[in-house]
């Protein structure tokens, strides 16, 4: 009989690991800037500028998605 180990990773883990290895994990050069910053009213779980010095928001989500999270990450101004 075998058994299965079932590892679960938190969003904070995640979110460090992104803010140390973005290139690594998203496959672009990223610059960090803040995390969890205040941004029109909501707080993405990072922030990082690219290489067009365009905003990058990254917004880590651990199994279930909360679309009212996201809607209102894709709903932000600057």
């Amino acid at each position: 009989m075998t058994s299965k180990i079932i590892v679960k990773y938190s969003e904070k883990l995640v979110e460090n690991t992104i803010k140390d290895f973005p290139f690594e994990l998203l496959g672009e050069q990223l610059i960090f800037m803040e995390q969890q910053p205040k941004l029109a009213g909501f707080r993405p779980d990072l922030l990082f500028i690219d290489q067009k010095q365009q905003p990058v928001i990254v917004e880590v989500q651990i199994d279930a998605l909360d679309r009212n999270h996201l809607y209102r990450s894709l709903g932000g101004r600057f």
